[in-house]
This record gives structure tokens, C-alpha cells and sequence, in this order.
């Protein structure tokens, strides 16, 4: 059998690029899993543009339940209340998890 040898350069960046594009959607389709599963109302708009409260029917307390079910899930910090009231939407929620992951790592 012949080897085709090591890739060049600019296809072995590719490569380890889509590995880790590969973990974010993992981390971000697990963050749109829990959001749902955890969410008080169903909505027909997609998890991803769904407003927390308006389309999802967050209250604070669910907003709470939601930031312990994250924090157990990823292994974060504490989210403090003020950092949650920033939060709006579904995919916020997935970036603020994306950017702590990160930050551990």
C-alpha cells in the first residue's frame, strides 16, 4: 500500500479547525438540548433564535433552574445573576457556555 504522506500545511490547519468547530456545535446542539428540555413553554420558533421569555416562557426562577442545569452540565463557575440578566436569547446562553468552556480549557 502507498502513503500518501503528511498533508501540507494549509490542510492539516483545516483539519484541527474543524475539530474544534466540530466541539462547538457539539457543546452548543447539548446547551439547545438543555434549554428545551428545561424551557416552560414549546415554542415553533427554532431553539436557536428563541427569546428565553417570550418564546420559551422563562421566568426567573426557570432562568435560575436553567444556569444550575448548565453549571452541573459543563462544570462552569457560579453564573451570577447579573451576568443572566444579560442573557436573552438561546443562542446567548450558548456563547456565554462556549466562551466559559473555552476559558477552562
Amino acid at each position: 500500500m502507498t502513503s500518501l504522506g503528511p498533508l501540507p500545511q494549509s490542510h492539516s490547519s483545516y483539519i484541527i479547525c474543524s475539530v474544534a468547530e466540530q466541539t462547538d456545535v457539539k457543546i452548543r446542539h447539548r446547551v439547545y438540548e438543555l434549554i428545551a428540555s428545561c424551557a416552560p413553554e414549546l415554542s415553533s420558533t427554532p431553539i436557536e433564535e428563541a427569546d428565553l421569555i417570550n418564546d420559551l416562557g422563562y421566568h426567573s426562577l426557570a432562568i435560575m433552574e436553567l444556569a444550575f442545569v448548565l453549571e452541573e452540565e459543563f462544570d462552569l463557575a457560579l453564573i451570577d445573576e447579573e451576568r443572566t440578566a444579560e442573557i436573552r436569547t438561546a443562542r446567548e446562553v450558548a456563547d456565554y457556555v462556549l466562551s466559559e468552556v473555552r476559558a477552562q480549557a
